[in-house]
């Protein structure tokens, strides 16, 4: 396994502070004013909240409802009505809440769906692609899913599990609208035959602690892959998906006791990523190079657990959300890592340029940049310079010398990066 470490070029905003163990959190556009919102459930204060987004990296809470132990959320609009509804789980006893979005998070009503045991992770999706978003969950008696027939009523199906699954996410492996579940605690893929029973079809029983999990076409061949973090291994894994329906294991990256994790475009050049929290205090970044992984280390936040992706900014450069629990805290950060951002107005930002990777290197990616960029080793050296034209442009930066570099353009910030050996 070999990685390329990065300097981040995220920015860090604190949505939350002060909380009761806040642990749960999704993105979710709540109140209709095409801003992304956050949600967060406070889960020793059996409470779950909504943060209004500005638009300027400011966030207003908002009160959803009571929920007891409230672990995970997710969001989707389960009543047909065109706006966002909350769900989570109960994990000190059990049960199922939906709070269901009045229109403009002003208010919400709640129903409780009842289950045998406490409630891990809860993952919204259209299983039986009738049209309505179904429920599936990790929960102290196995994975399960509940029906939605579109009127409220929910018919609780059993999927199966060994243990007591931790993580639960939805994906379609083959197209067919039909949802496939992957579940951790061990690694568990669940395939649906299309009329939607489940057969357990993959498992790595090695991973006796397994945490997030996150299906995604990593490396663009067409096949799902699925990356999975290993709590007491201090392990990030990927499972690369084959023509077969099997999987190949690979290590990805160390961290003291990963726990939660998305996948997602967070860079937008090469394939998927990987964002993991690690209860070490890390909030970390896997880039997909295309042989391999970049580790982006984010940043230094106590007790890290979920970290989720999601454009805060309507920029088209998704950014991250990370829960800090024994700190009582839940950050944003803000990506600095795509090309040729565009603001939230629709207008183009000023100058600016950022540092991206490819198999052969890292790449600077500059908008309306005029003078030179320059390129200065860590002595303090300039070692490369290069013309600009004032507008868009990208410059190859292959071939440097290992070490860590500082690219600079007169007007704009400095961006750190580091070539490896």
């Amino acid at each position: 396994m070999s990685l390329l470490f990065l300097f981040s070029a995220y920015a860090v905003h604190t949505v939350a502070s002060g909380l009761n163990y806040p642990h749960g959190i999704a993105v979710a556009e709540i109140n209709g004013d095409g801003r992304p919102d956050i949600l967060v459930s406070a889960a020793y204060g059996n409470q779950v909240y909504w943060y209004e987004n500005s638009g300027f990296w400011t966030f207003t809470q908002h009160y959803v409802g009571y929920a007891s132990y409230p672990l995970y959320l997710d969001a989707g609009d389960l009543d047909g009505d065109g706006d966002m509804d909350i769900v989570t789980g109960n994990f000190s006893g059990s049960g199922i809440y939906i709070f269901y979005n009045s229109g403009d998070g002003s208010s919400f009503t709640s129903q409780i769906l009842p289950t045998s045991s406490s409630v891990w992770e809860v993952d919204l999706g259209d299983i039986d692609a009738d049209g309505d978003l179904d429920i599936a969950a990790s929960t102290g008696g196995g994975v399960l899913w509940f029906r939605n027939d579109g009127t409220g009523v929910f018919t609780q199906i059993y999927v199966g599990s060994l243990y007591s699954p931790h993580g639960c996410r939805l994906f379609d492996s083959e197209g067919d609208g039909h949802l496939e579940i992957a579940s951790s605690d061990p690694f568990q893929v669940f395939k649906n035959d299309g009329s939607d029973n489940f057969t357990l079809v993959y498992q790595d029983a090695t991973l006796q602690y397994a945490w997030g999990v996150g299906p995604m076409d990593i490396n663009r061949d067409g096949y799902m892959d699925i990356a999975v973090n290993d709590y007491y291994g201090g392990a990030t894994y990927i499972y690369w998906g084959n023509a077969l329906g099997g999987f190949t294991k690979q290590a990805v990256g160390l961290a003291g006791e990963p726990e939660g994790m998305d996948v997602g475009e967070l860079n937008a050049q090469t394939g998927g990523d990987i964002a993991v929290g690690a209860a070490s205090s890390w909030v970390l970044c896997y880039y997909y190079t295309g042989t391999g992984f970049m580790v982006d280390i984010v940043d230094n936040l106590y007790d890290a657990d979920l970290v989720v992706i999601g454009d805060l900014n309507n920029d088209r450069c998704p950014d991250l959300v990370a829960s800090g629990p024994m700190g009582n805290l839940v950050m944003a950060y803000e990506n600095g890592n795509c090309p040729f951002q565009v603001e939230e107005t629709g207008g183009e930002r000023g100058p600016s340029f950022s540092i991206f990777y490819t198999g052969a290197g890292p790449v600077a990616s500059l908008f309306e940049c005029s003078g030179r960029l320059e390129i200065y080793d860590a002595a303090g050296r300039l070692v490369r310079s290069y013309p600009l034209e004032g507008q868009s442009q990208r410059i190859n930066l292959g071939g440097l010398e290992p070490g860590v570099y500082a690219a600079m353009v007169q007007g704009t910030e400095t961006r750190i990066f580091v070539v490896g050996k």
